[in-house]
């Protein structure tokens, strides 16, 4: 016999808890948009001119695919397809990277590479490092952080693929260094291998403010030395867990040298 209660059960739609998702989704954008705003301004984004990139140094054979390279995911797939990972010391720029053969990167490199085509794009990106641990092989790691509507995505350059960039799915930087990083950023060698060694992240870096833009499109494998050696100067981190505030820490056996091996 049937149950006479059951015309009474209203079973909701899926499309009413879709509904509350979106709209815990906006309340929580709303906390959390004038902090975005803060550190990531919405990008304007828009096409360089041709003449504003020969007045700032950029070569005539290299306009075209600058100007093709105008979004965070076209500039990622041209890393993952065109770059290299190179484990040297070089500090090259994008166009020291493109007239090399291999057009060969490390994490710097690849940032620089990233950061230079977004900034030109007005995408108002920012460098992010990530902070290892204090170990033999604890390397840190450059990303290029960019806004797209209210969430923050990446593009970056590593010998791993789980380290590379990440989509625009993130609500907050800590939210994309602990989703899209944590579990991938571990020692490959012993005897640390397998072990969880990011324990934080630094404030964003916008470069063009820190140095100007004439070191964009330098040539040479040591082209932005001088950039490497000053972006992280005066640095603060926040730990990825418990939130302190704390120096960039810059001088840790692993951080600034191939002693542990691959970087990342």
């Amino acid at each position: 016999m049937p149950n006479e209660h059951n015309s009474q059960i209203h079973i909701p739609r899926f499309h009413v808890a879709h509904q509350a998702l979106e709209e815990a989704d906006t309340a929580f954008s709303r906390a959390n948009i004038a902090e975005l705003d803060k550190h990531f301004p919405r990008p304007d984004v828009r096409e360089p001119g041709v003449q504003f990139l020969r007045t700032s140094g950029c070569p005539e054979k290299y306009i075209p695919l600058v100007k093709q390279l105008n979004t965070p995911w076209e500039i990622q797939e041209y890393i993952d397809q065109h770059l290299t990972y190179d484990h040297s010391n070089t500090t090259r720029g994008l166009i020291g990277i493109l007239e090399t053969k291999g057009n060969p990167a490390h994490c710097f490199e690849g940032a620089i590479f990233a950061y230079t085509l977004l900034w030109l794009h007005r995408w108002q990106p920012a460098i992010v490092l990530l902070q290892a641990g204090d170990n033999k092989y604890g390397e840190d790691h450059n990303i290029v952080v960019y806004r797209y509507k209210n969430r923050l995505g990446a593009v970056a350059m590593s010998a791993w693929d789980t380290l590379k960039g990440k989509p625009p799915a993130y609500p907050s930087l800590r939210d994309l260094v602990l989703g899209g990083y944590y579990f991938p950023f571990t020692s490959e060698l012993d005897p640390y291998k397998g072990v969880w060694d990011l324990v934080g992240y630094s404030d964003p870096i916008d470069l063009a403010k820190k140095f100007g833009i004439d070191w964009m499109f330098r040539k040479g494998e040591n082209a932005l030395q001088d950039i490497y050696d000053y972006y992280a100067r005066d640095l603060m981190c926040t730990h990825i867990f418990n939130g302190s505030r704390y120096p960039y820490i810059d001088d840790k056996p692993g951080a600034d040298s191939l002693l542990g091996g691959k970087e990342r």
